[in-house]
């Protein structure tokens, strides 16, 4: 820095005092040790003096020796180099006074997911972190802080139910100069229920007329992302669940499957299919007090209104009413009556039958037909009975 200096005016002087100070901070330690130095102001008035007002230069140079104005010129020449160097030590000092110092640098790898795909691309960042192990971070989770590890807040919350959250919090970091830095982050994760999936193999079977509940997921992926189709009918969701209800018969699995997709990173990804068998419900069976054929006591017979059509060991909630029926009445010599009802009640006269009958005679009934709530009819296997 190049200053020229005149001796002889205190213009001079002012103006290189703000100079000086035009590159100081307002609270800069420096800045009122060079404003005392190059101090040019008229001194105050003294009543020794007789009240008379002297200005700077009368203060220091009128009526003095020689030998004491060179001497005071050399001070001022000396603090005004004294500023000067004072001001470039400053500011070179002020170039790295900012800056965080660190004493010890780590590899850190951070991916995006450790669970990726097949097809897909697994990508992480790696760098080189730097940490000052003499002072620790301070990192609030909703106003709260959070324990320090080696220089690490450990963030732990207990999962208590699937879905994605969202958090985040702020860390605060201990300046050079004594304040504290706040850097704001979020993050968010999900948690999904523990799952497996076990497929029979030989049970790939949707049924005609019902809705067939299916149960999908994907590790990883929240129930939400999912898309779930199938080819043949059509799919809805039911809860957490789906429910199938197809339109076609398909007893060899040709034309029916069922395709999930998931939503990643905001693109369609098929997580893959599965194809099942569509098949007609099976034909109930025709019952009279729980029995489909065999020995019936009489008693029994007559406590019961009518014939019931019976769905054996099937699981889904379909319902099948019996629309007709013939009965069969086998007496002495072997001469049979047959009676027919339009309902699955016993008719009046059927019943005066059933109060005729001896131990050891022989029903039969057939022509029997039954509707269900898939809205088909069925005709069903013939059942007899012999009286006890």
């Amino acid at each position: 820095m190049q200053v020229i200096f005149s001796q002889n005016d205190e213009a001079d002087i002012d103006e290189l005092k703000g100079a000086f100070l035009s590159f100081l901070e307002e609270d800069s330690p420096i800045r009122k040790s060079i404003e005392q130095e190059l101090d040019t102001s008229d001194p105050k008035v003294r009543l020794k003096d007789g009240a008379e007002k002297k200005t700077w230069e009368i203060q220091h140079f009128d009526n003095k020796p020689l030998i004491a104005v060179i001497a005071l010129l050399s001070k001022i020449q000396i603090d005004v180099q004294n500023a000067e160097s004072n001001i470039l030590t400053y500011l070179y000092s002020q170039i790295d006074a900012s800056s965080f110092k660190f004493n010890k640098l780590g590899a850190r790898v951070i991916a995006k997911t450790s669970y990726v795909l097949e097809g897909d691309v697994y990508r992480a960042e790696v760098f080189l972190a730097a940490e000052d192990t003499t002072q620790q971070p301070i990192i609030l989770i909703n106003d709260k802080p959070l324990n320090i590890v080696d220089g690490k807040g450990i963030y732990e919350v207990p999962a208590t139910s699937p879905g994605t959250y969202k958090w985040g919090g702020i860390i605060k970091y201990k300046t050079p100069e004594g304040g504290f830095n706040s850097y704001p982050f979020e993050e968010e994760y999900i948690v999904s229920e523990p799952s497996v999936t076990i497929s029979p193999t030989k049970m790939n079977v949707f049924y005609m007329g019902v809705p067939n509940p299916v149960s999908v997921s994907v590790p990883g992926v929240p129930s939400e992302d999912l898309q779930v189709t199938v080819t043949n009918g059509k799919i809805q969701r039911d809860g957490k669940d789906y429910l199938v209800f197809p339109t076609a018969e398909d007893i060899n699995g040709r034309n029916t499957k069922v395709t999930v997709s998931a939503n990643i990173g905001g693109q369609s990804r098929s997580m893959g299919a599965m194809t099942f068998r569509v098949k007609q419900v099976p034909d109930p069976v025709a019952t009279i007090a729980g029995q489909a054929s065999g020995v019936i006591r009489k008693e029994d017979l007559l406590a019961e209104a009518g014939i019931f059509a019976a769905l054996i060991d099937f699981d889904f909630d379909l319902k099948f009413t019996v629309t007709q029926f013939d009965v069969t009445f086998t007496g002495a010599g072997g001469y049979t009556n047959t009676w027919s009802s339009t309902s699955n009640r016993f008719t009046d006269e059927q019943t005066r039958q059933f109060n005729a009958l001896t131990p050891g005679s022989i029903i039969y009934i057939d022509n029997i037909m039954a509707r269900g709530d898939d809205g088909t009819n069925r005709p069903l296997s013939p059942i007899s009975f012999k009286i006890r």
